[in-house]
C-alpha cells in the first residue's frame, strides 16, 4: 500500500496468513491504526512501514517470522508492542522513529540475519533486545537523543561486521551491552565509538570498565525532553 492518500482503513484481509513476497505500507496519512492483518503469521520478503500516522503495530500481533528486512521509519510509533509474536528476522532491522520510547515488542527475537540500525529515536534504553544473541552484519546505534545505556544487548554474543555507536549524547554505560563483543572478538570487524557521553566514547574506554555500570538514573542526568 503506497501513497494511498484517501485510504482510511486497512481492514478487509482478516484471513490472510502468509505473504510470499514483501509487505509494505507507506504514506497513508489518513489511517490512524494498522488493522486487518491479525491472522498474518509469515512474510517471506521484507516488511516496510514508513511515513504513516500509525501509533502502534497491534494489527501485526500474529506475525511470527519475516524472511527479509524489517524497516520501521518516520511513523508515529511510541512502542513495538504489536510485534510480541515475532521470533525471526532474516534480513536487517532498521528502527528510525523519533517518538519511539520502547522496543519491548521484540523480546522474542533471538537472531537477526542482517544488520541492526537504531537511530533518531527517543529510546532511554533498548531492553527489548535482551533475547538477541546474534546479528549477521553490522550493529549501528546512532543519534538517539535519550539513550543512556546498552544493557539490553547483554545477551548478544556475536555480530559479523562493523560496530558503530555514535552521537548518543547521554549514553555513558556501554560495557554491559557491547564490552564482551570488543574484549572477546565477537565478530567485530571494525569498531567506531565516539561522540557519546563519557564512559562510552572509545572502544578502549568501554573495555576499561571491569563491570557493568550502575543504573542510568545513578550515573546520568535525566535527559531533557523538548517541548
Amino acid at each position: 500500500v503506497a501513497e494511498a492518500l484517501e485510504l482510511r482503513s486497512t481492514n478487509g484481509l482478516p484471513l490472510l496468513e502468509s505473504v510470499g513476497g514483501s509487505f509494505s505500507i507507506f504514506s497513508t496519512f489518513k489511517i490512524a491504526a494498522l488493522s486487518g492483518f491479525t491472522s498474518l503469521a509469515r512474510v517471506g520478503g521484507y516488511v516496510v512501514i514508513e511515513s504513516n500516522d500509525f501509533v502502534n503495530l497491534n494489527g501485526l500481533r500474529g506475525l511470527t517470522e519475516i524472511g527479509g528486512n524489517l524497516d520501521l521509519q518516520n511513523n508515529q510509533l511510541t512502542s513495538l508492542n504489536g510485534l510480541t509474536s515475532l521470533t525471526r528476522i532474516g534480513g536487517r532491522l532498521v528502527l528510525s522513529e523519533a517518538l519511539l520510547q520502547s522496543i519491548s515488542g521484540l523480546d522474542a527475537v533471538e537472531a537477526i540475519g542482517g544488520s541492526v540500525s537504531v537511530s533518531f529515536t527517543s529510546l532511554p534504553e533498548i531492553n527489548g533486545l535482551r533475547s538477541l544473541t546474534r546479528i549477521g552484519e553490522d550493529l549501528l546505534i546512532e543519534n538517539n537523543s535519550r539513550l543512556t545505556n546498552l544493557d539490553g544487548l547483554a545477551g548478544l554474543q556475536s555480530i559479523n561486521g562493523e560496530l558503530v555507536v555514535v552521537g548518543n549524547q547521554f549514553l555513558s554505560s556501554c560495557t554491559c551491552g557491547i564490552g564482551r563483543l570488543l574484549s572477546e572478538g565477537g565478530g567485530v570487524t571494525r569498531a567506531r565509538i565516539q561522540t557519546n557521553a563519557p564512559g562510552c566514547n572509545t572502544p578502549e574506554e568501554v573495555q576499561a570498565s571491569d563491570s557493568c555500570a550502575t543504573s542510568a538514573e545513578e550515573n546520568t542526568p535525566e535527559p531533557s525532553v523538548a517541548t
